[in-house]
C-alpha cells in the first residue's frame, strides 16, 4: 500500500525548512574542512551541553520496533528492480571505482543487492553499529554507572570513585537529560553533610581510578585526532561540559576536572577539599586473558556469566598508592547515570568516539578482558559473533571505527542490521531504534538536503561514516510500497566527501522511491 498522500505533503514540508541547512558540512568532518585534502579525517558531529533522554525520533513505525513485520503485506522489490534502480547511483564517479553495497529485505533477510559484498573495507564509523551491539549484548541495557565518593584510606582523606560516567554535570543533575543526568552538585549535597555530621570541614580529595583503565588515545590514530576535538579523550570520567568536538576541543585531563569541580562544589557547602590526585594512581591495563572456548556472550562462557549484574558500577574500596585494599568504606554519597542504553543511543546518534570507546572498555572489562582499544574491540566482536552473526574477516583494532586498520565486510553490517529489523534481539533493535533520521537528527542532520535525496527525509534512519577516501552509510528504510528494507555502502571518495556523501544520500532515497518490481 502506497504512504498517505498527508505523509508525501509533510516530507515536502520538512524538506522545504532544510533547503538552507549547510549539508556539505555534515558532522562526520572537521568543521569547515570540505577537500579531498589527506586530513583531517573523521570527526563526530558538534553536541549540546545537555541532550533530552526521550531519544524517540520521528519514525513510520511504533517506538520500539523502528522495522515492523508487518511490512511483510508489503510487496518485496525484485532484484532486478533494485539493481536497475540503483546502478546509476553506484556509477556515480563520486563513489565508483571499489565500491561495497547490501540490499535486503527487513522482514525476511533475503539480499536484493550484492556488490562485492563480502570483502572487508574499512568501515570507518559504521562500525558503532557492531561496536553498540556489543556493548548492549555485554552490559544489561538498564544498568546505570555510579559514581560515588567514600570515606578513606585515613580520617582525612575522602575519594572520588569513579564508574563509567563521562557525562557529569558540574552542577546539578538533570533528571530528564542523557548528558548530564548525574550532577556533581548533588554528590556535594550528600557528602558535605556527611562530613559535618563527623565534625570535619576540611579534607583532602583522591581518587579511584581502578574500574577499567586504558589509554586515552589509540595508538593506531594520527597524533592530532586528540587535540583536534575529532575524538575526545578516552577515559571512564569527564564533566559534560567537556565534550570534545572539532569546534571546541578539550585536552585537560578528564579526572583532574571533575575533582577540581567537585571540589568547588564542596567548598560551597562548607567543606574545604584539597585535590590530590595520586591516590588510587591509574592502575596498569589488565593483561589479557585466554578466550574461553565457548562464544563469548554466551551462557557458557565464565568471563561473561556475570554480565548484566553490573558488579563495577557499585562503590568499591579504593586503591593505596602502593596499590594494596584499603579496610572498606563508608559511602558518603552516589550519584547515577542515564541506562547505558541511552549512552549508546547517544554515541550513535552523535557519532561520539570517546563515548563509543569508553563504553568498549567498561564492556570488558566487566568481563576480565583487555581494556586497551583493540582488546576491548576484539571482545566486543566475540559477543556480536556470539549473537549468531557472520563477521568473517572483521578486524577492529577500536570501537568507534576511527582507525583505517578496522575492516567490515558489507554484508556482515546488513545482516547485523536485519538481524536487529526482525526485532528477535532487543539490544540489537535498539541499535537500530536509535539511528539518526535523515534530515531530521544526529549526523543525518545536515544531509539529504540536494532536491535528489529529499524522497529519503524522515525515512531514511542510518549510521554514517567518514575517513580520508572512504564515506559510508548503513541503516534502513521504507519503500514507496511500505516495504522495510536495510542496506549497507561502504564506498571510496575519489572526488571528495561532498560528492561521496551526496551520492550516498542519493542511494537512500532511490531506496525510499523504489517500487523496483
Amino acid at each position: 500500500m502506497r504512504r498517505r498522500t498527508t505523509l508525501t505533503w509533510s516530507l515536502l514540508g520538512v524538506v522545504s525548512l532544510m533547503v538552507g541547512y549547510a549539508a556539505l558540512d555534515a558532522y562526520d568532518l572537521a568543521p569547515g574542512i570540505l577537500t579531498v585534502a589527506p586530513m583531517p579525517t573523521a570527526t563526530p558531529p558538534p553536541v549540546p551541553t545537555v541532550a533530552p533522554s526521550d531519544l524517540r525520533l520521528p519514525t513510520l513505525a511504533p517506538s520500539g520496533m523502528p522495522v515492523r513485520p508487518a511490512g511483510a503485506d508489503a510487496r518485496l522489490p525484485s532484484a532486478a528492480g533494485v539493481a536497475a534502480a540503483l546502478a546509476p547511483v553506484l556509477a556515480d564517479p563520486a563513489i565508483a571505482g571499489g565500491v561495497g553495497a547490501v540490499v535486503a529485505d527487513g522482514v525476511t533477510g533475503v539480499r536484493l543487492l550484492e556488490v562485492d559484498a563480502a570483502t572487508p573495507r574499512i568501515p570507518a564509523s559504521t562500525a558503532k553499529l557492531v561496536s553498540a551491539a556489543g556493548i548492549l549484548g555485554s552490559i544489561d541495557p538498564s544498568t546505570t554507572l555510579v559514581t560515588s565518593v567514600v570515606d578513606g584510606p585515613n580520617p582525612g582523606r575522602i575519594t572520588l570513585v569513579v564508574g563509567g560516567d563521562t557525562m557529569l554535570n558540574p552542577g546539578e543533575g538533570q533528571p530528564d537529560s542523557i548528558i548530564g543526568r548525574a550532577g556533581l552538585a548533588d554528590l556535594a549535597d550528600a557528602v558535605a553533610p556527611a562530613l559535618k555530621g563527623d565534625g570535619r570541614t576540611s579534607v583532602v580529595l583522591g581518587v579511584d581510578r581502578s574500574y577499567a583503565p586504558g589509554p586515552r588515545s589509540a595508538p593506531t590514530w594520527p597524533g592530532d585526532y586528540i587535540a583536534t576535538g575529532i575524538s575526545g579523550q578516552v577515559d571512564v570520567v569527564g564533566l559534560a561540559t567537556k565534550r570534545s568536538t572539532p569546534e571546541a576541543p578539550v585536552v585537560t585531563d578528564p579526572v583532574a576536572d571533575v575533582l577540581t569541580e567537585l571540589a568547588t562544589r564542596l567548598a560551597e557547602r562548607g567543606v574545604t577539599a584539597t585535590v590530590d590526585a595520586t591516590l588510587g594512581p591509574l592502575p596498569p591495563v589488565p593483561a589479557a586473558v585466554p578466550a574461553s572456548p565457548a562464544s563469548a556472550g554466551s551462557p557458557a562462557n565464565p568471563a561473561t556469566a556475570a554480565i548484566g549484574s553490573a558488579p563495577s558500577t557499585t562503590p568499591t574500596t579504593p586503591t593505596t598508592p602502593t596499590g594494596l585494599p584499603s579496610a572498606p568504606s563508608r559511602v558518603l554519597g552516589s550519584v547515577r547515570s542515564a541506562p547505558v542504553r541511552d549512552l549508546v543511543a547517544l554515541a550513535l546518534l552523535d557519532s561520539d568516539n570517546a563515548l563509543t570507546e569508553s563504553l568498549a572498555r567498561q564492556a570488558a572489562f566487566r568481563a576480565g578482558r583487555p581494556t586497551d582499544f583493540a582488546g576491548a574491540a576484539a571482545y566486543l566482536l566475540e559477543v556480536v559473533r556470539g549473537q549468531g552473526l557472520d563477521l568473517t574477516g572483521a578486524v577492529l583494532v577500536d570501537a568507534s571505527g576511527l582507525s583505517r586498520d578496522n575492516r567490515l565486510a558489507p554484508r556482515s553490517l546488513a545482516d547485523l542490521l536485519t538481524t536487529a529489523a526482525s526485532g528477535k534481539s532487543p539490544a540489537l533493535a535498539s541499535v537500530v531504534e536509535r539511528l539518526p533520521v535523515a534530515a531530521l537528527s544526529g549526523t543525518l542532520t545536515q544531509r539529504f538536503g540536494d532536491p535528489a535525496a529529499a524522497p529519503a527525509v524522515g525515512i531514511v534512519r542510518a549510521k554514517t561514516g567518514t575517513l580520508t577516501g572512504v564515506s559510508a552509510l548503513a541503516g534502513t528504510v521504507v519503500t514507496a510500497d511500505g516495504r522495510p528494507l536495510v542496506f549497507v555502502v561502504l564506498a571510496p571518495s575519489p572526488h571528495g566527501t561532498p560528492a561521496a556523501r551526496a551520492a550516498l544520500d542519493r542511494f537512500g532515497a532511490t531506496l525510499a522511491t523504489c517500487g523496483c518490481a
